[in-house]
């Protein structure tokens, strides 16, 4: 019972500033972050910034050109699976102490539609899908 009490937890945390069911809420120019907040979204076979990261929002990670997002110590970064169709897993990539983001299966009984971390220490914070090998990015906290 308390798994789901979290989840309800972490998707009203994630979705509530993204504006979830408006069809707008994945445009960049229409996203929102609170100070201290990131939100970067997840598709099938790439990665976006929406806002909150230094670097441009709109910004795409593709197989390519693994997605950067620059934020300040303490801040919280939000994950959001956006039109998925395949099974996503974000895990540290190259020895990261990035965090294992749950499965996020969009057939699954329990779906997971976003998840949120904060990153409270400085460093580089290596990731990719465990499920796609495309989705690569990396969280630089200052």
């Amino acid at each position: 019972m308390n798994r789901i009490y979290l989840l309800i937890i972490i998707v009203f945390t994630c979705c509530m500033p993204l504006g979830c069911g408006s069809p707008k809420a994945l445009q960049p120019e229409t996203s929102t972050c609170v100070q201290g907040q990131a939100i970067i979204a997840v598709f099938d076979g790439l990665l976006q910034n929406l806002c909150g990261c230094q670097e441009t929002p709109g910004t795409y990670g593709t197989l390519d050109t693994p997605l950067t997002c620059t934020v300040s110590a303490g801040s919280r970064v939000a994950f959001f699976y956006s039109n998925t169709q395949l099974i996503h897993q974000l895990i540290p990539a190259e020895n990261s102490t990035f965090v294992a983001s749950p499965v996020s299966d969009p057939n699954g009984v329990l779906k997971v539609p976003a998840h949120e971390m904060i990153f409270d220490t400085q460093g580089i914070y290596r990731f990719r899908d465990a499920f796609n090998t495309g989705i690569r990015g990396q969280i630089i906290v200052q």
